[in-house]
């Protein structure tokens, strides 16, 4: 369950992330369930310009259903998130500066629907492996990163968790790493490859999307989703993300998508668009077993 929380769950503002990625996002203390929660929070805008549109942003729909979808298929995610409205004057200027840039022209806003979820405490695997590394020295790094995923046992079901959702954002920026090794997974406001999706599109016009994070591995080990160990853990992980679904993850993603107030007809898009890709002739194609 993903919480909707109003402004009078805030607590404070906490000092400012290390490192931030190309959202505009702060940490603060958010009361959760009685208790305050150091939390991180990305303020969203409204809308957005693509190309000459301006168009609906879902970003803050696609993080709550890649949360619920990853949380009920079993993969790692911070135990608590949820979307909270705040005013602008709750937020940092220098982060509402960031919000601002995003916004249309003519389109500034007083109140931001912002994502927020649970500061685990743990580095992502840039921080991990590169924090005050020289510059000379972060090529190198990079390769590191790719080898420890290429042997990671979580990465082949993180690949496939990206593939069926059409993730086009995953890089070691959004895998926290534990202190046990497990990879958790944050940030997925780049579901159905970008935040302008519509449910019709994906029903009429089903995209198609890179897998970045498949990428990101093969820049250093080229057959590394080839290999028959990795497809076979790709197999897997498909055939379990298809019985999480059908089991309760379906419910949980349209409860979830109702109470962000989209239609029925639209979430029944999307699920069946979903459903879709879990059957074995799209993702043997998408593993590359098919024959």
């Amino acid at each position: 369950m993903i919480h909707l929380l109003t402004h009078e769950h805030w607590v404070g503002q906490l000092p400012a992330p290390e490192h931030t990625g190309i959202s505009p996002i702060f940490k603060a203390r958010l009361k959760i369930e009685g208790e305050s929660r150091r939390c991180y929070v990305k303020p969203l805008p409204d809308m957005i310009e693509c190309g000459t549109e301006v168009l609906d942003n879902q970003e803050v729909v696609s993080e709550a259903l890649g949360y619920i979808l990853a949380k009920y298929c079993g993969l790692p995610v911070p135990h608590t998130a949820g979307i909270i409205v705040l005013p602008r004057d709750y937020i940092p200027a220098d982060v509402l500066q960031h919000a601002d840039s995003v916004t249309p022209q003519g389109k500034r806003q007083e109140v931001f629907i912002a994502w927020f979820s649970e500061d685990m405490r743990t580095p992502n695997l840039i921080q991990h492996h590169m924090n005050g590394a020289s510059e000379e020295l972060q090529s190198r790094l990079v390769q590191r990163i790719s080898r420890y995923l290429a042997k990671h046992d979580q990465a082949p079901a993180i690949a496939s968790f990206d593939e069926w959702t059409l993730n086009s954002d995953r890089h070691p920026g959004n895998l926290l790493q534990s202190r046990d090794g497990q990879l958790m997974l944050i940030d997925h406001g780049r579901l159905f490859i970008g935040p302008s999706w519509k449910p019709s599109q994906l029903a009429n016009s089903p995209p198609t999307c890179t897998n970045r994070l498949i990428g990101f591995i093969e820049k250093n080990d080229p057959s590394w989703s080839r290999r028959l160990p990795t497809q076979s853990q790709r197999h897997v992980a498909y055939n379990g993300f298809n019985v999480y679904f059908q089991d309760s993850g379906e419910k949980a993603a349209r409860e979830t998508l109702a109470r962000l107030m989209m239609e029925e007809d639209d979430i029944g898009r999307v699920v069946s668009f979903l459903s879709s890709r879990l059957q074995p002739e799209h993702y043997r194609t998408a593993i590359g077993t098919l024959l």
